[in-house]
């Protein structure tokens, strides 16, 4: 295994710094690093991912947290609580409707994160949740969970039980940027490795919490660290979009293209689609693969580490859209990717070739290699 501190100079690749963050710092749209991003194993943010777990929440290694929306001073009492003091509230046992501590005049906008601290008195029998359909949390102590917001208002819920419930340190602030999730069932989570994040190739896979806005721009950069297993079956490690094939403004890596093909691949759909692919590649198979795209110019590119194949044909007009981001499969329904992924980053311009080069470098260091 190479080392992670490698390079020299001042520029963004410079000695000090691991290869993920070298990557961050020329700037991408989108990154991440699946060594280096913090993952849970449940979508609520509760229970940390380890080597050999699930995976079913990745933070942007880019996100921010924005500002404090708890306003203690305008706090609604609904049903059996009533406020100690500043920011501490005990919540009556309830025997029927849920009581629940929660502030007016501001509002949570639905299908966003929101990063949730509160702190729970000793004993609590039942739970507290936040939201309507929130996470749970059944035991005392301090702890911090992420909300996908299902109400428009930040609220904490007592359940029923047979004890009050003391919480305070209560606060709630939007986590920004694009986060990987998988909510709708506990056998699609792919799993933490070594190397970063397997896919079984039967039904694992990722996706974006809303979509990835590249509507200004009509060219990237797409580049994806990666291990094929198999070649048995078409894989989509990458996607932008629900179909590259049915939605103009859309692109895709294919690992491999087609079943029981030795390929990588890569394809853009501006109001035209063309794919461009490289032969010779068996699995299992270790490579960094980059896609450039320039929709006006019929820019198509593909490179599997430093070897290139182009395509020339016309791929119309138009930008690259405003979809949702398939990690792993299309549409969490098929074309699932049998391998695993270290990381990948989107630019959203066609960066110089030099940029390229050491970025890719960066992508190999985190496989371990050198190209």
């Amino acid at each position: 295994m190479h080392s992670p501190f490698t390079g020299g100079g001042a520029s963004p690749f410079g000695r000090g710094r691991s290869p993920f963050m070298r990557i961050l710092a020329t700037k991408p749209f989108v990154a991440w690093g699946f060594a280096n991003a913090t993952m849970f194993q449940d979508t609520a943010g509760l229970i940390p991912a380890g080597i050999g777990d699930p995976v079913a929440l990745v933070l942007d290694p880019q996100r921010t947290l924005g500002s404090e929306l708890w306003d203690h001073t305008n706090v609604d009492l609904r049903g059996e609580a009533e406020a100690l003091g500043v920011n501490d509230y005990r919540v009556f046992s309830t025997t029927g409707d849920y009581a629940s501590v929660r502030i007016l005049g501001v509002a949570l906008e639905i299908g966003k994160l929101y990063q949730v601290d509160v702190t729970v008195g000793a004993g609590p029998s039942g739970s507290v949740r936040v939201g309507i359909t929130g996470p749970y949390i059944t035991e005392a102590g301090s702890h911090r969970v992420y909300y996908h917001c299902d109400s428009v208002l930040p609220e904490i819920k007592r359940l029923g039980g047979a004890t009050d419930v003391h919480i305070s340190n209560v606060s709630f602030r939007e986590v920004t940027g694009h986060h990987l999730t998988q909510g709708v069932n506990d056998d699609f989570r792919p799993t933490r490795a070594l190397g970063g994040l397997w896919f079984d190739g039967i039904d694992d896979y990722l996706r974006t919490v809303g979509s990835v806005d590249l509507s200004h721009a009509d060219e990237i950069t797409a580049m994806i660290a990666l291990t094929k297993d198999s070649d048995a079956a078409t894989g989509y490690p990458l996607e932008f979009s629900t179909s590259y094939f049915g939605n103009e403004g859309s692109f895709q890596f294919n690992a491999p293209p087609g079943a029981a093909q030795a390929k990588f691949g890569f394809a853009v759909h501006g109001t035209n689609d063309v794919a461009v692919s490289q032969t010779g590649h068996v699995a299992p198979k270790t490579a960094v693969l980059t896609g450039i795209s320039k929709i006006s110019t019929d820019v198509l590119r593909f490179q599997v580490d430093d070897v290139e194949v182009s395509n020339t044909s016309d791929l119309g007009t138009g930008s690259f859209g405003n979809w949702p981001l398939f990690v792993g499969c299309r549409n969490g329904t098929s074309r699932f990717f049998s391998g695993t992924i270290a990381g990948f980053a989107i630019f959203d311009t066609v960066l110089p070739d030099t940029t390229v080069e050491q970025s890719r470098s960066a992508f190999a260091a985190m496989q371990g290699r050198t190209i």
